[in-house]
């Protein structure tokens, strides 16, 4: 069997199977802790036959003080393949006894070869596992074949193997001790016996890759009409993470007009991993049950309806046990005897959640009048969801912006003929689309399911959440999808050339905020740029702005002064004729001064502050003057 190196897999995390690790370092030195199977036998007799399944869970039991820490584990069950098929094997990571269960874990693929199943995880990064008894592997086997009358098949089911070990946070190899388990199948001759009947769960194996509703159907099996039997009884048991059961139906069995003359009575009660059902066909007005005829042969007694309540890997078994011990009971109050039940195996191996998004998820305009594609996408969508009909509502504030056009994507109707609609209002686009006449491949992948055209209507400030709302997925049986939603942003970052006009000379002075910023001047006597921005009151905005230097510059630091403050500036030479200033802007509507402070030798920096500050009184002391003649 090819091998890898653990040591290098552990470190670059870059192996998809850190379980085939051979060559690692080895740690003499024995270690309290087993590896061991459970159930150590395994005993099969010739009713199971062959097809015959059952599990076996190789555990971790730590006897030492302190607890030992593992990184990772591995184990190799070896096996007669003559005699079994491991069908499955699976580390149980709903189970919050797993060794590493809420940890971040690698999660490494079992591999299952003729003879022999692989299964083992390791941890990411530097976390660490310790437990004192944890299960660490489950294996499903099939019996293949079955001996003759009077012989016994069996095999060890063997751990102890240099393939069987784990690691401890140093990533050295510890080696557990390690106690095999043993299957046996002996082949008896049947003796004589009285039919009896049974209880059946159909399907027995039922397997489920999404949440969606089945139902499980109880079946009698092989009742005999000498049985007497008048009434019937079962305890239906689940794990209730899982699924839940919605609903239970009486089957028609029971109730066969040919001995149930005066009708049934059928009770039920279904309560969290349980439901409790029972049936008795009614005497006459005597009390008597002078039937026609007794009931007979195999029918269906009730259906259980079950929903599903976690996307999440389980394995476990839906059980139709008898309710105190027993199943039916005949027409003079005596139990009758019966065989064992055969129950359900539900499995759920979960398909991945398809996203649906708004793309691009941030999307910045730069001008009034602007035009701009929002497209609504699908990702990771998983062709066995089998979706065929999409419905969403994308919502946005209309004062900033106005959807224009709704167009369909390609994606759906690229497997085949689709209906579209869409309705446009104030503030949002509704749109469905049906995939009305699939091919036979059902949609997987990525792919953009409709775009929407919006225009620019508003200076800043203007920003909006672009929200996904009211969506719904439905497959070809009109179940809903699960699904993760991702919505959007829109804001204005508006862009603006101002022309500023100086001794003689024409300049071009650029602008870029998320601020309505008022048009750019320039005070020639002080050599300042002036303007206001304006932005939503108790948020922090930014203003870009790039400047000839042939109009202003500074040999030293920029001074800018916003709403009477010095703020910090980011300053960025462009090239040999530009500089960019950035700095941001706590909003309201402010006034921004901006200084070359090394370009007037005439005037030092404190100047022109005084000269900034003069102003602001000036422009106070006017404001005030206006008031008081407004107030006469």
């Amino acid at each position: 069997m090819a091998k890898l190196n653990a040591l290098s897999l552990f470190i670059t995390l870059s192996a998809l199977l850190l379980i085939l690790a051979a060559t690692h370092p080895v740690n003499a030195e024995t270690t309290p802790v087993e590896f061991y199977v459970d159930p150590p036998q395994i005993t099969v007799t010739s009713s199971a036959g062959s097809g015959f399944k059952f599990n076996v869970t190789v555990y971790w039991n730590d006897t030492g003080s302190p607890l030992n820490e593992a990184y990772a584990y591995q184990v190799n069950l070896q096996y007669n393949a003559t005699l079994l098929n491991c069908t499955r094997a699976w580390r149980p990571t709903w189970d919050s006894s797993w060794l590493f269960y809420g940890k971040s874990v690698v999660g490494l693929v079992p591999s299952l070869r003729p003879g022999e199943a692989l299964v083992g995880d390791s941890l990411l990064g530097v976390a660490s596992a310790s437990s004192a008894h944890s299960p660490l592997a489950v294996f499903e086997f099939e019996v293949l074949v079955v001996p003759p009358a009077g012989q016994t098949y069996s095999c060890t089911l063997n751990i102890d193997n240099e393939d069987t070990y784990w690691l401890d946070t140093e990533l050295n190899t510890q080696t557990p001790t390690k106690t095999n388990g043993t299957y046996t199948y002996t082949s008896v001759a049947p003796p004589p016996s009285e039919k009896k009947p049974w209880m059946e769960a159909v399907p027995n194996e039922y397997e489920a890759v999404r949440p969606v509703q089945f139902d499980l159907d109880i079946f009698i099996r092989d009742l005999e009409a000498e049985k007497s039997l008048i009434a019937v009884q079962f305890d239906l048991t689940y794990n209730s993470t899982v699924i839940e059961a919605t609903s239970v139906t009486p089957g028609p069995f029971m109730n066969d007009s040919r001995w149930a003359v005066y009708g049934t009575y059928p009770i039920w009660h279904m309560e969290k991993g349980r439901v409790i059902y029972g049936e008795i066909i009614l005497p006459s007005e005597e009390g008597q049950w002078n039937l026609p005829e007794f009931p007979h042969g195999d029918g269906l007694v009730a259906t259980i309806s079950f929903k599903t309540l976690a996307h999440e890997q389980a394995s476990f078994n839906i059980s139709v046990q008898p309710l105190y011990d027993e199943f039916f009971l005949d027409v003079n109050g005596e139990y009758i005897p019966y065989n064992p039940p055969k129950n359900c195996i539900f499995t759920y191996e979960p398909l991945p959640i398809p996203s649906l998004k708004v793309s691009p998820d941030h999307y910045v305009a730069s001008s009034l009048g602007q035009t701009f594609p929002i497209n609504i996408t699908i990702e990771n969508l998983a062709g066995l969801w089998n979706l065929t009909y999409v419905e969403f509502e994308i919502q946005y504030d209309g004062s900033y912006i106005e959807a224009t056009n709704v167009a369909e994507g390609p994606f759906l109707s690229h497997y085949g003929s689709t209906s579209f609609a869409y309705t446009l209002s104030a503030n949002s686009v509704k749109v469905n689309m049906t995939l009305e006449q699939p091919t036979i491949e059902s949609p997987n992948g990525n792919g953009t399911l409709a775009t929407i055209l919006f225009n620019v209507t508003s200076r800043p400030p203007a920003a909006s959440t672009l929200t996904l709302n009211n969506t719904l997925l439905l497959d070809t049986e009109e179940r809903e999808l699960l699904y993760n939603l991702s919505h959007g942003y829109y804001e204005m970052h508006e862009y603006i050339i101002h022309e500023i006009v100086a001794d003689s000379k024409t300049f071009h002075i650029a602008t870029l905020s998320n601020g309505a910023i008022s048009p750019v001047e320039f005070a020639i006597p002080h050599r300042l740029i002036k303007f206001n921005v304006t932005g939503e009151t108790g948020t922090i905005g930014f203003v870009n702005i790039t400047i000839p230097n042939d109009l202003l510059w500074a040999d030293g630091n920029w001074l800018v002064i916003v709403g009477g403050e010095e703020v910090e500036a980011t300053v960025t030479a462009i090239n040999s004729t530009h500089t960019m200033l950035y700095f941001n802007v706590p909003f309201s509507t402010k006034t921004v001064y901006i200084f070359g402070t090394g370009v007037i030798p005439e005037f030092s920096s404190l100047t022109l502050v005084l000269i900034f500050l003069l102003s602001a009184t000036l422009s106070a002391t006017a404001i005030r003057l206006r008031l008081k003649r407004k107030q006469l």
